[in-house]
């Protein structure tokens, strides 16, 4: 018996890269039962998406979610997860006989808590880490994120610190994720990189499979953001990068993500600051056959993430041939820098906006000997091997 926790998980959909890429793992499961303790606003969602995973519920409040002030969201998911804990450890006792693996979908010490209880528990389970980046010092972030980052990045230091020594396996997805995690002097055997996975449907070896989309338009001037809206994702630096872009091209910006309704409006009311309100479509959570209709269709992919451990779409739209303009994190220059990307100091907005500039008026399209990503089936076949 495989047992996830999955504490971390807030609202009724997954959308980080690292709650997919755990789900998509545990979906192709090779033990004879497979559970999430997770919230139960999530339960419909795995439901639809796998017959082979049961869900038991840590937090039965289907309601909570982000989308209020940043305040109450940050009290709130503290409470939460307390309580999260404290119902994963009645859990995880019930179903001690027949516990095998322990498999952490990430580094939350919401996660890390129960874990560490089971290890001492029953020594005999393999607790498995997925682990995907460091959360950035203070220092390195902008957007008045001092508090934010001080304590996310305490509370990372302390969870991964705890299950150390307990581990069996952790997976990461670049040699960037091995060495951080060396740095927190981790047993560099017990380190595995896996790397990420993705939904090769839409995809040949040698880019984009268009048989499989509707009726495109390529290439127009229109740029596309694909992700999250939050801070940590750069969404309050886009106003600012789009105002230095030529309007004569008569550009579009495609946004396919969701985020709190607080930054959201915030975002909002700086693009109607720069008189962009026209110019931007924030379409919210899209499907993956729309996500690929608009990659084959844009001209431009931007990722203004402050913080990435693999960017699948940073992958995909190098695939679909967008020029490909990011910031310049060690996470992702060391899986991109031979490729088609254009990468940028972190916060140069105005610098950003000149390399926007000069891949719109470019005629040159990119190609590279960039592969596929691997499938979820691939990705999976390597963690159950090492497990």
């Amino acid at each position: 018996m495989i047992i996830a926790i999955a504490n971390q998980i807030i609202g009724s959909q997954l959308y980080t890269g690292g709650d997919i890429l755990s789900f998509e793992v545990l979906k192709r499961s090779e033990y004879s039962k497979t559970v999430i303790l997770a919230p139960l606003s999530i339960q419909k969602y795995i439901k639809n998406n796998s017959n082979n995973i049961d869900v038991i519920p840590t937090d039965y409040d289907e309601h909570y979610n982000t989308f209020g002030t940043t305040i109450m969201v940050g009290f709130s998911t503290i409470y939460r997860y307390i309580i999260r804990i404290f119902r994963s450890i009645i859990i995880l006792e019930k179903n001690l006989k027949d516990l095998e693996v322990l498999y952490l979908t990430g580094d939350f010490i919401c996660n890390s808590i129960p874990a560490i209880y089971i290890k001492i528990r029953k020594k005999r389970v393999k607790l498995i880490l997925n682990f995907y980046h460091r959360n950035p010092k203070s220092r390195d972030r902008g957007n008045n994120m001092f508090i934010f980052s001080f304590v996310s990045r305490i509370l990372q230091t302390v969870s991964l610190s705890l299950v150390r020594s307990y581990v069996y396996k952790v997976f990461v997805l670049s040699t960037i994720g091995k060495e951080e995690l060396e740095m927190l002097r981790y047993d560099s055997n017990k380190i595995v990189v896996t790397g990420g996975g993705g939904n090769n449907k839409y995809l040949t070896m040698q880019g984009i499979n268009t048989n499989k989309l509707m009726d495109i338009k390529r290439k127009s001037n229109d740029i596309l953001v694909v992700g999250r809206l939050s801070r940590t994702k750069g969404i309050f630096d886009i106003p600012k990068i789009l105002s230095g872009i030529n309007t004569k091209n008569k550009w579009k910006l495609n946004i396919a993500g969701i985020g709190h309704k607080e930054d959201i409006e915030i975002f909002q009311k700086e693009l109607k600051k720069y008189n962009l309100e026209d110019r931007v479509n924030i379409l919210g959570f899209v499907s993956e056959q729309k996500k690929w209709e608009l990659l084959a269709a844009s001209k431009i992919f931007i990722l203004t993430s402050h913080e990435e451990g693999y960017s699948l779409a940073v992958h995909e739209a190098l695939l679909a041939k967008c020029r490909v303009v990011a910031y310049k994190l060690d996470s992702l220059y060391s899986i991109f820098s031979d490729y088609d990307v254009h990468f940028i100091e972190e916060f140069n907005k105005d610098q950003f906006s000149i390399k926007v500039n000069e891949l719109m008026d470019s005629t040159h399209i990119p190609g590279s000997s960039l592969m596929r990503p691997q499938s979820w089936n691939e990705l999976a076949a390597k963690q159950y091997a090492e497990i």
